[in-house]
């Protein structure tokens, strides 16, 4: 990526985070640590007030904020494709969130690319079918993620035997079958995978946890060395 639009990436991934590390920002650009550095301080002789906390990583200041969302047309083709994905691989709860956010990005297009978009949208589809959903899941484990919340599950294993438990969720990934969470369980007393297609019953506890520290990939190097 050139550095301009690095730039502009760099200061709308800022403004969504709480905080980010150099590494982070490195990693999610593909350049260097020190890149990023060069970059943060162009910023900075641009106006834009960075902050920094030591051990934490670099955040904007309170109350700055970017003009108003821009989207251009392959930025809004790349949402029509993740739609498209969702109608086979998102359950309900998903879905409903993403079409409410394609529709905004449909409302900051010219007249003429919204026409293109809609044509698009007609001819473009997935030949495997939907799959149907007993209860929205996806968006209830992220919550409990972000939140810290401690998630009763009735699940379903692979051997077909049923179990209620505690758990506490860390992560999410997606394989071709299915979305799974990653999380501490109690009843087991060590990080355990759950497919989310298994989880018969999910319910949020009025209890949190204590912050564990967790990085999804990391713990796929962790898995992947552990075989």
């Amino acid at each position: 990526m050139e550095r301009l639009p690095r730039l502009i990436a760099l200061l709308t991934m800022l403004q969504s985070r709480k905080v980010l590390t150099a590494a982070q920002m490195a990693e999610r650009f593909d350049v260097s640590v020190r890149t990023i550095y060069r970059d943060l301080r162009v910023l900075e002789e641009a106006g834009i007030p960075i902050g920094a906390e030591a051990g934490e990583g670099y955040f904007l200041a309170d109350g700055y904020r970017l003009p108003p969302l821009q989207v251009s047309e392959m930025e809004a083709f790349a949402i029509l494709i993740a739609n498209t994905l969702l109608q086979r691989h998102g359950d309900q709860s998903v879905k409903e969130a993403f079409h409410s956010l394609s529709d905004k990005v449909s409302n900051l297009l010219p007249s003429d690319q919204k026409e293109r978009l809609g044509q698009l949208d007609l001819k473009m589809g997935t030949s495997l079918p939907s799959r149907n959903k007993k209860e929205a899941q996806l968006l209830k484990i992220q919550k409990a993620i972000v939140e810290y919340q401690v998630l009763h599950l009735k699940y379903l294993d692979s051997a077909g035997k049923w179990s209620e438990r505690d758990v506490e969720p860390l992560g999410l990934y997606f394989t071709v079958e299915s979305w799974v969470m990653v999380a501490h369980c109690r009843l087991r007393k060590e990080e355990r995978e759950f497919r989310v297609d298994r989880i018969q019953e999910i319910q949020a506890k009025e209890e949190s946890f204590s912050l564990r520290p967790f990085a999804l990939q990391r713990y796929f190097q962790k898995k992947q060395e552990s075989h």
